[in-house]
């Protein structure tokens, strides 16, 4: 996996995680282990190194281990015990954790590019998601992601409305940018999208908002899916809503 890909991978994890995370100090913990592994590598002028040097050989090419990983044993315990209380349900967070929607819409870029202007600013042509719900949903906007080169960038990033979930992200990084490496730790399987698996986590503050996240990896193209919904929006239908799309996604 080359150190980029990893990089990407746990950035999402480490900023998600810090609303579903039950002590902040872990979520301290990543976050501090990242941003030191950042800095130690801009210092010395060589890539971030995130793998040990000599790790365990991982479940696949697709696959890393959390134990793989050159971190303190407190990173370690904290990305496993996500994984492990996403795979048990519905995480609980404080109140405020998850913001409300209408933050939310005001937040959301309303930038617009035409599927030419897309194709040429990306390494291969956006993801079509006529064939699932977000097709008929109403777009709001989109903004570049991944790595960026002047105009050009590996990923895009889109936002819809969906009146049954509230408002979803879909995100898309080409693999070709990642060399076609990991995107996943093995670990953090907990369900499939068409039969390859995934990563779901869904989370609730008390007062009835919630955030769905779906996260899977097809080789060519890594993917993640995010809801943010209120108390009109139930939390496993989101969750089932989003399997559904990410098993439409065509490319």
């Amino acid at each position: 996996m080359s150190p980029k890909s990893l990089t990407a991978l746990l950035l999402p994890l480490v900023m998600s995680s810090s609303a579903a995370a039950a002590s902040l100090e872990h979520v301290d913990a990543v976050g501090r282990w990242l941003t030191e592994k950042t800095l130690q590598a801009a210092r010395e002028g060589r890539p971030i190194a995130l793998l040990k040097e000599k790790a365990d050989p991982a479940p696949s090419d697709q696959l890393i281990t959390v134990d793989s990983l050159d971190a303190p044993d407190e990173v370690k315990a904290a990305l496993k015990a996500r994984f492990e209380r996403a795979a048990r349900g519905v995480v609980a967070v404080p109140a405020g954790s998850i913001p409300a929607l209408a933050t939310l819409m005001d937040q959301v870029p309303r930038t617009w590019r035409s599927d030419a202007q897309l194709r040429q600013r990306l390494p291969t042509p956006p993801s079509d998601l006529g064939n699932s719900l977000l097709g008929a949903a109403r777009l709001l906007g989109m903004e570049p992601s991944g790595a960026r080169d002047g105009l050009r960038s590996s990923g895009l990033t889109r936002y819809f409305q969906l009146d049954e979930v509230g408002i979803v992200e879909f995100d898309e990084v080409s693999g070709s940018a990642r060399a076609g490496v990991c995107s996943t730790f093995a670990e953090a399987n907990n369900t499939e999208v068409s039969g390859q698996p995934a990563f779901l986590q869904m989370t609730a503050d008390p007062h009835g908002r919630n955030r769905v996240e779906l996260y899977w990896d097809r080789g060519a193209k890594s993917y993640s899916l995010v809801a943010v919904g209120d108390q009109r929006h139930d939390v496993h239908r989101t969750a089932q809503v989003l399997r559904a799309i990410a098993a439409n996604v065509v490319d």
